[in-house]
């Protein structure tokens, strides 16, 4: 039994439906938690993100790490990165010296998503760390 026939990943359901969603309300839809699987971009899911991101700096800090060259972190596929400026105001909020060594780097194969993610205000706060 065939529930889908092969199709690239730009036809699936789930990225009509977000293209959709998007379309239809602009980048405001994303911080509704009311979109198709907010569990990927929602505030709790960053939450739990930014915890173990945390845990992971402290740690390497008590063994004598510095990060000299800053904390590298890379999203791919970020869409119009709103879980990582959920982490990102977390880290600013929350951990202040952490978010102070935060370089964040964003790529998404779509360049509509990427124009976005350039033109838009969404990291007006964080701009120095990307």
């Amino acid at each position: 039994m065939i529930i889908q026939r092969y199709s690239s990943r730009f036809e699936t359901p789930r990225v009509k439906l977000s293209r959709e969603a998007f379309e239809s309300s602009g980048i405001g839809i994303f911080s509704s938690e009311k979109i198709p699987f907010a569990d990927r971009t929602g505030s709790a899911f960053a939450q739990n993100l930014t915890k173990l991101l945390v845990t992971r700096v402290e740690s390497l800090q008590k063994k004598g790490h510095s990060f000299p060259n800053g904390i590298h972190i890379y999203e791919l596929g970020a869409g119009i990165g709103i879980l990582a400026k959920r982490i990102l105001d977390l880290l600013k909020s929350k951990y202040p010296s952490i978010y102070k060594k935060i370089i964040l780097h964003l790529s998404d194969i779509s360049k509509p998503m990427l124009l976005e993610l350039k033109s838009s205000d969404v990291f007006n706060n964080h701009r120095a760390h990307i």
